[in-house]
């Protein structure tokens, strides 16, 4: 990741934009996780050219169904959702990005607008390359692009995965450990017996997850609490050791 001679702005009043040294490579937490990590020379310096930094409030929509994104988007620190709302007024969220994660990519090089929102889960800081530049940059250095390619290819993998767990259900109980394992891997904090899930999860927020109602849900997460599979500390959850391992549900 780089940086940028662009001046400090507002966005909106949920966004704020600067430019700072933190945008070093060298001092970005993401790591290895970021498909653009491994360039070096004239590339990573042309790439630093091209970036700016976005700080997101909670709550905040970087990115939003039925509207074109402005470039690329890559988690620099928090987490986002991405959430699919229906036309019935029914929304699934898919899914948590975190550090190193993109948002983005399939529309900057198709053009079409996102089919999802992507939701800050907590403050989170993004850096977005503008669409346009991203593409000259990529026929510039073309070796670069094969690092998209493959992050690329595993989000087919994963989706591909979705839909054949859609055309399968399985038992709730085990979609909600799958689904709270997902989310421990992006923004997990390992305490005493288990992992911490460092965002808030209102029975809502589990449901919309599952695509279940929030009765459901508060009854999946009581029964799983009643397993000794989670715990729940203000709008927290704890997988246990027990849900980690790999525990089969049977509803």
């Amino acid at each position: 990741m780089g940086g940028s001679s662009r001046a400090s702005r507002y966005l909106a009043v949920s966004c704020w934009i600067a430019v700072s040294e933190d945008l070093s490579c060298d001092r970005c937490s993401a790591g290895a996780e970021c498909p653009f990590c491994s360039l070096t020379g004239e590339a990573r310096e042309a790439f630093s050219s091209l970036t700016e930094l976005r700080y997101y409030a909670c709550g905040a929509e970087p990115v939003r169904q039925g509207e074109r994104p402005d470039g690329l988007f890559i988690v620099r620190s928090g987490v986002l959702d991405l959430r699919h709302d229906a036309a019935d007024g029914h929304s699934l969220v898919l899914g948590m990005v975190g550090e190193g994660g993109m948002v983005g990519l399939s529309e900057v090089v198709t053009g079409i607008p996102s089919r999802i929102t992507a939701e800050a889960r907590r403050p989170t800081t993004l850096e977005v390359v503008p669409r346009q530049d991203l593409v000259s940059f990529l026929v510039r250095f073309p070796q670069s692009a094969v690092p998209l390619l493959v992050r690329a290819a595993e989000e087919l993998d994963r989706l591909r995965g979705d839909l054949l767990s859609a055309r399968h259900p399985r038992p709730l109980t085990d979609q909600l450990l799958e689904r709270l394992r997902a989310l421990a891997d992006v923004c997990g904090v390992p305490v005493p017996g288990g992992v911490l899930i460092d965002v808030p999860l209102t029975v809502q927020a589990v449901g919309d997850r599952l695509g279940c109602s929030r009765q459901w849900a508060s009854r999946l997460l009581c029964e799983a609490e009643g397993a000794g599979l989670v715990e729940r500390r203000e709008r927290r959850i704890i997988l246990t050791t027990a849900a980690l391992n790999g525990h089969q549900g049977a509803n």
